[in-house]
């Protein structure tokens, strides 16, 4: 139970690699990315996920334990800090700093926006409770994504795993052309769903960059938004390797097949797991989007990733060994 309890604090490894690059003035700012691209997936690569679930009564427990949600609201207020300190640095030291350390810093930011932020967001947002929302939308808006809590939870979830889901990506699609156009019609699918709404998110994220303009400059809202079109293009792609491939069948009578775990690509790679608040367990999330993340479940009949994300989503960047890894791991059609 301790170590079940406990292994969520390796997920402060990643802002804290976060706060490290930008802090630097050198060749360290790049040290974010390289922790969470380089050191995680040369680690997966050696480590063999477990496919062991917890047993109902110690589930029951976990799930009764206000800690785990308190890990969640602590890293809101981590994401928060460093957001406010990546501005701030760039407003007092940006013009100072070469070109090449500065994007080191705004690539940092964007893992901590996408893997951190986003992902909390993701996490909150499937939760009930004004105030999980109120979270989720905050998180979003430092990312200018908040339209993803629209459609992820009213489109994505419903359409998984078909044609009418533009973030499920079907065999052959290469990461770029994917990205290409599932970033805009992310936003196009939620004015869809709730055109107002969408709306004023929109003018919400537009109030953010013009304050940070006003007060701080031009530098840092450049930073920050650019920071945060990464984000969410990491969120995308993220999106890519977690359904690439994967179809429901359509019956008979023009329906599609119940969402079940053999719709998303999971994995057990346990850092990946720790880092990314069982993320990687995704598809437990998808055939059972209510329960939290310290007690999603690994299923036999769920396709497997051969390592954990990081090293997936370096894998999808290069579409010709992607293709050769995971198009013989797809079921037959």
């Amino acid at each position: 139970m301790k170590i079940e309890k406990y292994k969520y604090l390796f997920s402060f490894a990643l802002p804290l690699s976060v706060f490290i690059s930008l802090k630097a003035e050198a060749y360290m700012s790049w040290f974010g990315v390289l922790f969470l691209f380089g050191l995680i997936p040369l680690v997966e690569l050696f480590l063999k996920g477990s496919d062991r679930n917890l047993e109902a009564q110690t589930e029951k427990e976990l799930q009764a334990k206000p800690y785990y949600d308190g890990v969640l609201y602590l890293m809101f207020v981590v994401h928060l800090s460093l957001v406010a300190y990546f501005l701030w640095s760039i407003w007092k030291f940006g013009a100072e700093l070469p070109l090449f350390f500065l994007i080191g810093k705004m690539a940092s930011m964007v893992l901590v926006n996408a893997a951190l932020g986003s992902n909390l967001a993701h996490e909150l947002g499937h939760r009930k409770g004004a105030h999980n929302k109120f979270m989720s939308l905050t998180l979003l808006s430092t990312t200018l994504y908040m339209h993803f809590l629209i459609e992820h939870n009213k489109n994505h979830h419903k359409n998984v795993a078909t044609p009418l889901d533009h973030a499920s990506a079907e065999k052959g699609i290469n990461l770029y052309k994917f990205l290409s156009r599932s970033f805009y019609r992310s936003f196009k699918t939620a004015y869809r769903v709730e055109p107002i709404k969408t709306l004023q998110y929109l003018a919400i994220e537009i109030i953010i960059v013009a304050l940070i303009a006003f007060f701080l400059g031009s530098l840092p809202a450049i930073a920050f938004v650019g920071a945060a079109i990464g984000g969410g293009l990491l969120i995308e792609g993220v999106n890519y390797i977690e359904h690439y491939g994967l179809r429901r069948k359509l019956k008979p009578n023009g329906r599609y097949e119940k969402v079940g775990p053999e719709h998303s690509w999971n994995s057990n790679h346990p850092l990946s797991r720790m880092l990314l608040f069982e993320l990687s367990r995704h598809s437990d999330h998808h055939a059972n989007a209510d329960r939290p993340y310290q007690v999603l479940r690994h299923f036999d009949n769920s396709p497997q990733f051969p390592t954990g994300y990081p090293g997936m989503l370096l894998l999808a960047t290069i579409p010709k060994l992607w293709f050769m890894v995971m198009n013989p791991m797809l079921p037959e059609e």
